[in-house]
C-alpha cells in the first residue's frame, strides 16, 4: 500500500480533471493547479470524442450526456468562389465529429467531476462497478480505496453510516435496475445466501417506498 495518497497535478485543461477524477475514484486526495486565474478558460479548438472506446470512458466518468448537451453543431462548410457560388460543400456529418465538444466546455465539464467524493460516495461507486460482476467485499471495496477494511470503517462511521448500511443501499439500487424477473437469480447477483434472503430484504426496502414497482 502506497506510504503517500496525496497527489499534484499541474494543468487544468482536459488531461488534468481527468486523471485528477481517476485518482479520486481510486482513493487518492488530489489537488489540481493550473498557471491561470481561477476561471478556466473557454473555447478554443474542438475535441472530437469519436469511437466506442472514447464514448465508454466518458460514460464511466459519467459526463456523456454533458459532453453530448454541449457538443458543436453540424454546420456544413461551402466552398465558393469570387461571386458566391457554391464549389463545393463539405458535409457537417463529416466535419463535425461523433462527440465532437470545444475543449474549453469539455474542461469544464471534467473539472466539474473532480469535486473529492465521500467515504461513502465512494463505496457506493465501488461497490455499482463490483455488485454482480465481482468481488463486493468489505476487504475488495478497501483494497480498491487503498485502505485496509478496519480504517474504511472508522471512515464510515465517521461519515454516520456503516459497511453493512452502504452494502445493503447498493444492494437496493442494483435491484431497482435490475432486469431479471427470477428471485433466485436475482439474489445470486446482489450477492445473497438464498431467495428468502432477498424477500426479506425487499420486505425492508418496501417499507422505505423503494421498490415498490418489484414483484417481490
Amino acid at each position: 500500500m502506497p506510504s503517500s495518497r496525496t497527489v499534484l497535478i499541474s494543468g487544468a485543461s482536459i488531461a488534468g480533471p481527468a486523471l485528477a477524477y481517476w485518482l479520486n475514484h481510486y482513493g487518492y486526495q488530489v489537488t489540481v493547479v493550473d498557471r491561470l486565474p481561477a476561471e478556466l478558460r473557454p473555447g478554443s479548438q474542438a475535441v472530437d470524442c469519436t469511437g466506442s472506446t472514447l464514448r465508454e470512458l466518458l460514460q464511466r466518468m459519467g459526463i456523456l450526456d454533458d459532453a453530448c448537451a454541449h457538443r458543436t453543431g453540424k454546420t456544413d462548410t461551402v466552398f465558393v468562389d469570387e461571386n458566391g457560388t457554391q464549389l463545393a460543400l463539405m458535409s457537417g456529418d463529416y466535419t463535425g465529429g461523433d462527440v465532437e465538444i470545444l475543449r474549453g466546455d469539455l474542461a469544464r465539464i471534467s473539472y466539474g467531476k473532480t469535486r473529492r467524493l465521500s467515504w461513502p460516495e465512494q463505496v457506493q461507486q465501488v461497490l455499482a462497478e463490483t455488485i454482480g460482476t465481482g468481488d463486493a467485499s468489505l476487504t475488495a471495496v478497501a483494497r480498491r480505496l487503498l485502505v485496509s477494511p478496519r480504517t474504511l470503517q472508522r471512515y464510515l462511521a465517521a461519515a454516520d453510516t456503516t459497511w453493512r448500511a452502504q452494502l445493503d443501499l447498493a444492494r437496493q439500487h442494483t435491484a431497482q435496475r435490475s432486469d431479471l424477473t427470477s428471485t433466485f437469480a436475482l439474489a445470486h447477483r446482489l450477492g445473497y445466501a438464498d431467495a428468502r434472503s432477498l424477500r426479506r430484504a425487499a420486505h425492508r426496502w418496501d417499507a422505505n417506498e423503494l421498490c415498490k414497482e418489484k414483484p417481490w
